[in-house]
């Protein structure tokens, strides 16, 4: 048997996210994973050679502390346009985030606050109105809407605009879905996607590159709790998979052109779980070496909790994507939030990192090029066969 995946202590329960980034300076892909009970932020620096120490290098705490502890999400980007990276967290039982400015050594400034609309869920850093400076996307479960902070390129934030993102939003996902005819494959505009939870659609914002939003789209998407977008199919088109954990499943919206029917197809479920296995949560990586991109799934059950692997096959010439039977790297708990990359050193995204609530833990998974992983304590597949997606164009 394979050396047990190698697990770092957490302090506290680990969030839903784990955010990755270059804190330091080296080159390296570092984390940032927060604390559930009381929103401090452990960072954890990549060792040379891969690998993490075992405990957090640097602890960040937020300046305002929570009497009833909720939902934190964090997310890295740079917020001063200083080519370094910096933290947003959120919670959703407050009315403000918090930012930590990185130095870029692995230092980070105190951490500012800003106001924000009721209940924020998650945040998403971009440039929505186009002028080069790094703006924010607040989900807000309060007001059902999502607020835009403009950035001022100094990681400083104004509010702005505020747009309506169906009921319960919980997740927000930015790429470039629109497009101005039927003709062009992307309008090279910043749009949103938010998964509305209570109303069981993928929820589309799409940008009009000064900040505001043009039009909206809504796409049936039952029982998804977070999304992912990526070009799964490989024809050039951002496409969103979905986590199920009610349908024990893994949905995937596939990227079109404007037609009458919107910028997605219906979705579909090319990956169901057999037993009570329950998806929680995704990362894109390409697993296998094969340019191709894949999915990690944090999955749970009785006796099974785990990463389950899809490796992708598109059939870009078909508008079709196919995905292989998952296959499970056991872990001793269940899985809460987990992320892509290159965490072992080896010069390929081909590793996953992963946070277990149950045991306090960061692991990381240590790909083999194939898809799979070179330290799995256990593996097999849950069941069902190869299925396939397809698209219109």
């Amino acid at each position: 048997m394979a050396p047990a995946a190698a697990a770092t202590p957490i302090v506290g329960d680990p969030s839903s996210t784990i955010a990755v980034g270059e804190v330091n300076g080296d080159g390296r892909s570092d984390l940032a994973i927060v604390n559930d009970a009381d929103g401090a932020v452990g960072i954890h620096l990549q060792r040379s050679g891969g690998g993490f120490a075992a405990t957090a290098d640097v602890v960040l705490k937020p300046p305002i502390q929570q009497g009833q502890p909720g939902r934190y999400a964090l997310v890295a980007g740079d917020l001063d346009s200083d080519g370094k990276v910096d933290l947003v967290l959120t919670n959703n039982k407050t009315s403000h985030l918090v930012i930590f400015l990185g130095a870029g050594d692995g230092s980070f400034a105190a951490p500012r606050v800003f106001p924000t609309l009721p209940l924020p869920a998650a945040t998403a850093v971009g440039d929505f109105n186009n002028d080069g400076k790094p703006d924010l996307a607040v989900v807000s479960q309060g007001s059902n809407k999502v607020g835009i902070l403009r950035g001022a390129g100094d990681g400083t934030f104004t509010p702005g605009g505020e747009f309506a993102a169906g009921q319960e939003p919980s997740s927000i996902i930015l790429g470039d879905f629109g497009t101005d005819s039927e003709e062009a494959a992307r309008d090279g505009k910043v749009d949103i996607a938010v998964i509305a939870t209570r109303e069981g659609a993928v929820v589309i914002l799409f940008g009009n590159g000064k900040g505001g939003v043009t039009d909206t789209g809504k796409y049936p998407s039952a029982g998804s709790t977070a999304a992912v977008a990526a070009d799964f199919n490989s024809d050039g088109l951002l496409d969103l998979a979905t986590v199920k954990p009610s349908e024990r499943a893994i949905g995937i919206l596939l990227g079109r052109k404007k037609g009458p029917d919107g910028s997605f197809t219906a979705e579909m479920m090319p990956t169901k779980f057999g037993g009570s296995i329950r998806p929680t949560g995704l990362a894109v990586a390409d697993l296998d070496g094969d340019t191709h991109l894949d999915l990690a799934v944090a999955g749970a059950a009785v006796g099974r909790s785990g990463v389950f692997v899809l490796l992708s096959r598109p059939r870009p010439n078909l508008g079709i994507v196919f995905f292989d039977p998952p296959s499970l790297c056991a872990l001793d708990s269940a899985p809460s939030a987990l992320a892509g990359g290159d965490f072992a050193g080896k010069g390929r995204p081909i590793d996953v990192a992963v946070a277990q609530q149950g045991s306090n833990a960061l692991s990381l998974l240590s790909g083999d090029g194939a898809g799979g992983f070179t330290n799995c304590p256990g593996a097999g597949a849950p069941g069902g066969g190869q299925a396939g997606v397809q698209g219109a164009h």
